[in-house]
């Protein structure tokens, strides 16, 4: 699938069911307003039902919550996440008037940003997984478009 939003993001997302499965345990959620994009990946824990279970939660609650800045929504994820088997989750927010995103991960979700004239960006997630244990996110360093400054 591609999909462009409001000429400022273009964004690729495929997704499969592991064979002999009969639900996908990764669950993904994006959204934009004028304002911001915002887009969830969750990785639940094992395969099948509960992993599908604990990624799922993670979307849901994004998508209900995803005006709260980065920090609050990985709090809101680690909370649902109770009694549920887990799950690697990376969040990223993209805001358009400043251009800068801010991103945070826990677990082993790869995050790469390439601009426009080749720099790539990867910010090392915390290792570990969010499962309802109380963990203190903090938010990797903004990250600002070099074409502001051009």
């Amino acid at each position: 699938m591609i999909q462009q939003f409001k000429d400022k993001i273009e964004l690729y997302a495929y997704q499969t069911i592991k064979e002999g499965k009969i639900e996908c345990g990764d669950s993904y959620y994006y959204t934009a307003t004028d304002d911001y994009f915002v887009c969830v990946l969750a990785d639940g824990l094992g395969s099948g039902q509960y992993a599908h279970e604990a990624s799922a939660a993670v979307v849901s609650v994004v998508e209900q919550h995803h005006r709260e800045d980065v920090d609050t929504l990985m709090k809101y994820c680690n909370n649902i996440l109770v009694q549920k088997r887990g799950a690697a989750v990376s969040i990223f927010k993209v805001y358009f008037e400043t251009r800068e995103f801010v991103y945070s991960c826990v677990g082993n979700i790869r995050f790469f940003l390439y601009t426009s004239n080749g720099k790539l960006t990867y910010p090392l997630p915390v290792t570990g997984y969010l499962s309802g244990k109380r963990r203190y996110f903090i938010p990797r360093d903004s990250f600002m478009s070099q074409s502001q400054n051009s």
